[in-house]
């Protein structure tokens, strides 16, 4: 894959962000289905769901682990976005480019058995079950200094 970089404002602050295109999986599970994670939907939580979900779930290859164990561009601190935090991804779209419609995983649950994902192509919210893994798509977000960074999986 190849990596590129853009910038975007936001409301912290002009943010670096960078485009990953090496395919960590176009078909991750959310994980552990029938296991409650406690997991915020708000801005600036994506970070604590992530560590709640990989503490919660020792399953491997899962979203929230493939963005928690990645290490790009020099830094280990990814992580899945939680609800809130993908939709505003999703209203930067065109600002930070090279994300192709389809459906994302937040690291936001909704009880044992389903997460919230963002579909892309056309706006919505909708409830995943949280063991399905086709065509479930993940970006990975980082903090820097306040700023935001965006590295994602997207299909090579």
């Amino acid at each position: 894959g190849t990596s590129g970089s853009a910038g975007s404002s936001g409301s912290t602050g002009t943010s670096g962000i960078v485009v990953d295109t090496t395919n960590l999986s176009n078909a991750a599970a959310w994980g552990c289905q029938g296991t409650s994670i406690e997991t915020s939907a708000a801005i600036g939580m994506g970070d604590a769901n992530t560590i709640a979900i990989m503490a919660g779930c020792a399953t491997a290859g899962i979203a929230a682990r493939l963005c928690g164990d990645l290490v790009e561009g020099g830094y280990s601190d990814w992580y899945l976005p939680s609800k809130d935090e993908l939709e505003q991804l999703y209203l930067n779209r065109v600002a930070i480019g090279v994300m192709p419609g389809g459906y994302y995983w937040s690291s936001t649950e909704q009880g044992p058995d389903y997460a919230w994902v963002k579909n892309f192509a056309d706006a919505t919210d909708n409830l995943g079950f949280k063991g399905f893994s086709p065509k479930r798509m993940m970006v990975c977000m980082q903090r820097l200094s306040g700023e935001e960074s965006l590295g994602w999986a997207v299909s090579d």
